[in-house]
This record gives structure tokens, sequence and C-alpha cells, in this order.
């Protein structure tokens, strides 16, 4: 069933039982698979592949929800396997927007008023609550739920079943239960073009600002002295700076010969 306020690109391909809802653009080269379901206000770009049981656009799980007028944007060549569910967000004319290139995994579920950009990888049942930022080049491993509103820094790779509380900095591994700082993705970065050099600069980085024990506002200002010309290290340090609820602490250093967690908290 295709609303007849929905666009509907020429070359798109829609299978048996695919239900478009109204107000609905679906660009060119998607291909909807049987029983996906695409709700009011929903935008997917060039390419896009939906599989069966997705539902995409459904009202928000928000009490503040009144019913207004909301969206949900998917980038080109997005992948979104079966029975997974992007809601729109609340707040009139507000986006849940997912970017370019993302694989969105089986029952995967990404809440209202959320910002994915591109190339973010969700696997099997992660759940994303509201208002939670990825940035790009993030992977998320399966079974793993993020705690709304926290940002999870770009080229971050975060371990299956971690309960994310607060917020993983850029180029980072996360593992353990909570969610804790394991330190440098990086596998990761390499895959993704870094140099040796600029993989050990970010190391370095990282030694000031989580496996330390001043002040965090003498780390920050120690990185940002050590390496004012480092655009990867400032752009970790500017979220640093930014972040509401603090870093993901360390799982541990050794100092003295005992172990000894370190609070990566803004409010330090």
């Amino acid at each position: 069933m295709v609303h007849p306020t929905a666009t509907i690109a020429p070359t798109a391909i829609i299978h048996p039982y695919v239900i478009i809802g109204q107000h609905c653009t679906v660009g060119e080269g998607c291909i909807l698979h049987a029983h996906a379901v695409l709700e009011p206000y929903v935008t997917l770009g060039e390419g896009c592949i939906i599989h069966s049981g997705a539902v995409l656009g459904g009202t928000p799980q928000d009490r503040k929800f009144q019913g207004e007028v909301s969206y949900v944007t998917i980038g080109k060549n997005t992948i979104v396997r079966e029975c997974a569910t992007v809601h729109r967000a609340t707040g009139e004319g507000l986006t849940t927007s997912v970017g370019e290139n993302c694989f969105l995994m089986a029952y995967s579920h990404i809440g209202h008023n959320c910002t994915v950009e591109n190339d973010v990888t969700l696997a099997n049942t992660v759940q994303i609550a509201g208002h939670v930022h990825i940035e790009s080049h993030v992977t998320i491993g399966g079974g793993v739920v993020v705690h709304q509103g926290v940002k999870i820094g770009q080229y971050t790779m975060v371990g299956g079943f971690c309960p994310v509380r607060q917020d993983p900095p850029p180029f980072s591994l996360i593992s353990a239960v909570p969610a804790r700082l394991a330190g440098l993705n990086a596998v990761g970065l390499k895959r993704n073009g870094f140099s040796a050099e600029q993989r050990k600069v970010i190391k370095q980085a990282y030694h000031i600002l989580f496996y330390n024990t001043a002040l965090m506002s003498d780390r920050i200002e120690q990185a940002e002295k050590a390496f004012a010309s480092n655009s990867h290290v400032q752009q970790l340090i500017t979220f640093v700076k930014a972040s509401k609820r603090g870093m993901c602490s360390p799982i541990s250093i050794k100092k003295r010969g005992h172990s000894e967690d370190i609070n990566t908290s803004i409010e330090v």
C-alpha cells in the first residue's frame, strides 16, 4: 500500500506487502523488501535497502509527544535489516536522522531525536535511546544499550553487551560492564587510513587525557599545548570539553603496584 501523497522514484523497487505512509519520499534505486513499513514523514536517500519487518518513522516512545509533525531521514546507501526500527522525533518539525552508508542490523533500534552520522554500524539488537548523537565511522557491537543523551565519538568501537551511560571519546575502544574505556581503537583507525604516526600521536594524547590522575581541566590544558597543531587531537579535546555526561572511565591503570580507577568526568 502506497499513500497517494508519497513520492517514489521510478527506479525504486517496492516488493509485495510494503506499506509507505503519507508524505514519504523513496529515492532512486531504493529496494523495499516485503512487509517493510514506512510510517509518515520518512525520507530515504538513493540506494537504501530496507529489509522485511523493518519499521521506519514510527511515533516516538516519549510521553512528551503530542502528535506533532516530525521526521525521519535516512541517507543514501544505508541498509536497514529485518525488524529494525527508527522513530520520528519529538517536537514540531524536528528530525531523527541516519546518515549515509550506515548498516542497521536486525532488531536494532534508534530512538527519537537521535543523530547518527555517516558510516555507522549497529550490530543485532543494539538499542539507542532518545537524543543520542553517534558520530561517523562508529561500530557498536551486538546487544549494546545506549543511555539517552549520550554522544559517541567518531571512529569508536563499542564491544558487545556494554551498557553505555557516559560519552565514549573519539578513536576509542569501549568494553566491560558498565562501558569503560579500554584504550585506542588502533585496528579501526588503521583500517580507516590513519597512519602509524597519526595513531601514535592520538595515543599520546589519550595518555594525557585519560590515563592521568590530574584534574581534567589540567589534562585538557596540557594536551592543548602539546598538540596545538594536530587536528585529530583538537577534535578529541573539543569533544571532551563539550561532554555533558562525562567520559567513559578507563578500566584501570597501574600506579605504584596497584590498580586504580581514574575519574574522567568533566566536573573533576
